[in-house]
């Protein structure tokens, strides 16, 4: 999918909010990193749709947050939904991602 110079801009500052939320968390600062990822997410979503590794990681990195906040069920649901988005994705269907999927029953 080839993006424009905007959403180029647009993809790059979610990003950095990604990197920012990784900092956040690491000074215990979990609201605000909830906050950078979820504004990160949806720029993600809305540029790449959600069968991307980009939207995965990032979901994956929700699901850190969740867990390191004692939101147990909702950090699984979370691992759960990136797992499910790598296994749509062809490229992503690593032996890993598999044997997780296995143990996860999809």
């Amino acid at each position: 999918m080839a993006l424009g110079d905007y959403d180029d801009f647009r993809l790059e500052a979610a990003s950095t909010n990604v990197d920012i939320a990784v900092l956040q968390e690491k000074l215990g600062k979990h609201k605000e990193a909830e906050l950078s990822l979820q504004s990160a997410l949806q720029v993600q979503v809305s540029l790449l749709g959600w069968n991307s590794l980009v939207v995965a990681n990032t979901i994956d990195l929700q699901a850190a947050v969740a867990r390191r906040d004692g939101r147990y069920d909702e950090s699984a649901s979370l691992l759960h939904r990136g797992l499910h988005i790598r296994l749509m994705i062809p490229e992503s269907r690593h032996e890993d991602v598999l044997i997780a999927a296995s143990f996860d029953g999809l």
